[in-house]
């Protein structure tokens, strides 16, 4: 009998479905062997400011303290 290797993944979305006033709130994404599971961080970032590599924009202050918070 063969084993299944188990999978994990976590990754932060943004919920586009949910956008009022240009911000859309963060969910963290967790997958395992295949099974999606959404958590609400509760927060709401600018969609304009998000990036593909999963990180906001910008070189202020709030944002870097906002990536280590991601990190």
């Amino acid at each position: 009998m063969k084993s299944k290797k188990a999978t994990f993944s976590a990754s932060y979305r943004i919920r586009k479905d949910k956008v009022k006033e240009g911000s859309a709130p963060l969910v963290l994404r967790i997958v395992v062997n295949e099974k999606k599971s959404e958590i609400a961080i509760k927060r709401k970032i600018p969609v304009d400011k998000w990036s593909e590599s999963k990180k906001l924009i910008g070189s202020g202050p709030d944002v870097q303290s906002f990536n280590r918070y991601l990190d």
